[in-house]
């Protein structure tokens, strides 16, 4: 559910506001981290290795923020986010390897903003702090379907992010979380009906204002920028239903974090989306080296995707045994993830019962076809071809 999206426009708008919102008035408080210059800059170098998925690299430069800093929320919450960089290409998957320790850091992130905030009661620091770790304690939950933890963590997010909404309007690096947030509080009520309760509680959105303050973040932002473009091609992708104009930021996103399988995950996608097929097979091939390599963020969904590229794109040049192959591992990833339920997983079996019937194989067409009447929706042609050849020869066929 897009709802995470939400969750994340809580995250980042927050961090983001106290990071580099302050007023002048603000900037003033002894105890903002953020106005060391030199913390600046290494906080975004760190930063920009764990885009590029060098999380040793990074989790060096967090460990010393957490020596200098023992007892700030800042170190913490950024170990955190390093963490959560890990989980990210895994969601969908049963894989839970990091969750206790993405918890423990956001805990943690939590125990020292509370400590901050009994020193003052209008710290903006740690309210921001405290929003954006129960944010995101609340989309792990939700991910995991922990509904009432999701919930109540949300809420106190939403608690925090109340008493620390003093911010500076005009501050380019707010536009990427007024963007995330004005376009979907428009967005999720209309696809979702039941979070429109739920969304009454906040203030309303306007949906092309926050596709245009997006846009502005991804264009002139310093410090938010990959983040508002990443989101930028998932809402063009996906709920705008553009792809052409994800393109040249996926790409850009890919070139720039090389290592980063969740940008290569979506430009290989995307690419094949818009039959750019020459990027796609050596992109697909790449995929398939780092996942035998088990290089870090590539797992079963990569396996799927590639082989099912590979085998369309060997189908079009008449290479039949290339093309079985490789859509026979896709079919074998797919099953082992347990991606039944999607697309890709119902055309690898079409075409694999494809090649069994040019062959008169009905024994094996009718394992494929089962599995599509098992999966596939009753409107599909996936569906409706697999039980037109039980129709036709389930009589002589024993599975």
């Amino acid at each position: 559910m897009k709802i995470k999206y939400l969750f994340i426009g809580f995250v980042l708008c927050m961090v983001f506001q106290y990071t580099y919102g302050q007023t002048t008035t603000e900037a003033k408080k002894p105890q903002m981290l953020i106005n060391d210059p030199q913390l600046r800059i290494d906080i975004v170098l760190a930063i920009n290795d764990m885009y590029n998925f060098q999380f040793d690299k990074a989790e060096q430069q967090y460990d010393w923020f957490m020596q200098k800093y023992p007892e700030h929320p800042m170190p913490y919450f950024l170990k955190a986010l390093n963490t959560w960089w890990k989980i990210l290409p895994h969601l969908g998957l049963d894989y839970r390897e990091h969750d206790a320790a993405f918890l423990n850091y956001l805990d943690q992130t939590i125990y020292y903003a509370e400590r901050l905030k009994k020193t003052s009661d209008d710290d903006i620091e740690a309210f921001f702090f405290l929003s954006a770790a129960y944010a995101f304690k609340g989309r792990i939950h939700g991910e995991r379907k922990n509904w009432a933890k999701a919930i109540g963590a949300v809420k106190n997010a939403i608690t925090y992010l109340h008493k620390g909404e003093e911010l500076n309007q005009n501050n380019i690096e707010l536009m990427f979380g007024r963007g995330l947030y004005n376009y979907y509080a428009v967005w999720l009520p209309n696809e979702y009906a039941m979070l429109k309760p739920v969304m009454a509680l906040f203030k309303k959105g306007d949906k092309t204002l926050g596709l245009e303050q997006l846009k502005n973040a991804a264009l002139n932002a310093f410090y938010t920028q990959t983040e508002a473009q990443y989101f930028l091609t998932e809402i063009y992708r996906n709920e705008e239903n553009k792809p052409q104009e994800a393109f040249h930021l996926t790409e850009y996103l890919h070139k720039t974090y090389p290592e980063n399988a969740c940008f290569h995950r979506d430009f290989t996608v995307l690419c094949f989306t818009l039959g750019k097929y020459e990027l796609v097979e050596p992109l697909s091939y790449r995929m398939l080296e780092r996942l035998q390599a088990q290089q870090i963020g590539y797992n079963g969904i990569d396996g799927r995707y590639a082989n099912y590229f590979l085998g369309y794109l060997e189908k079009t040049r008449g290479n039949k045994e290339k093309s079985y192959d490789f859509f026979l591992k896709a079919m074998d990833f797919a099953e082992k993830i347990n991606a039944y339920e999607y697309g890709y997983y119902h055309s690898t079996l079409y075409n694999l019962a494809d090649y069994a019937m040019q062959e008169k194989n009905y024994l094996k067409a009718a394992l494929y076809y089962n599995k599509l009447k098992k999966y596939a929706k009753k409107d599909t042609i996936y569906y409706k071809d697999a039980k037109k050849f039980f129709q036709e020869h389930g009589k002589d066929i024993k599975l």
